[in-house]
């Protein structure tokens, strides 16, 4: 099984795993867990 992270594509990309999920990025890698990060865009937001 892999786990996938979930970033913002909305964070500049020289920012991007930088940001809030860099913890989960650290304990994964830390675990020897399995990641794939995948890019959620800002404009494919449902209603709030």
């Amino acid at each position: 099984m892999t786990l996938t992270i979930w970033t913002y594509d909305w964070v500049p990309k020289a920012k991007r795993g930088y940001v809030r999920d860099v913890r989960l990025r650290w304990a994964l890698e830390e675990a020897g867990l399995a990641y794939t990060a995948s890019g959620l865009p800002l404009n494919d937001r449902g209603p709030s």
